[in-house]
């Protein structure tokens, strides 16, 4: 089995993560949902294509959302997996609900 190689960061390498750190962190908050764009011009095609849209759009999201699930199931309990790396998994699975629900509530399908 070949060695595993370790890096490590140079002084110069810590600043700069840590400039970024901060640097993202003190941005505001931006979502952007490239679907959305989509969803904003539906009115522009035909009922039946808006369905189509819509419908290609809900199995994404629930594409998403059991790889998600099958994600979290997979590490939730393995010890190597960062508490901060299972929250954002988490925080993705909600997000991800929350979209399957906003989707479904748009009764085109």
């Amino acid at each position: 089995m070949p060695e595993k190689a370790i890096y490590f960061l140079t002084e110069a390498g810590e600043s700069e993560f840590e400039r970024l750190m901060f640097e993202i962190s003190s941005k505001p908050i931006n979502i952007f949902l490239d679907f959305n764009a989509v969803i904003v011009n539906l009115d522009s095609l035909p009922y039946e294509k808006q369905r189509a849209c819509v419908a290609e759009i809900q199995e994404n999201i629930n594409t998403l959302k059991a790889y998600l699930e099958e994600n979290i199931k997979e590490k939730e309990y393995e010890p190597s997996i960062p508490a901060t790396g299972m929250a954002v998994l988490r925080q993705q699975y909600v997000l991800a609900e929350a979209i399957q629900t906003w989707i479904n509530s748009l009764n085109l399908v």
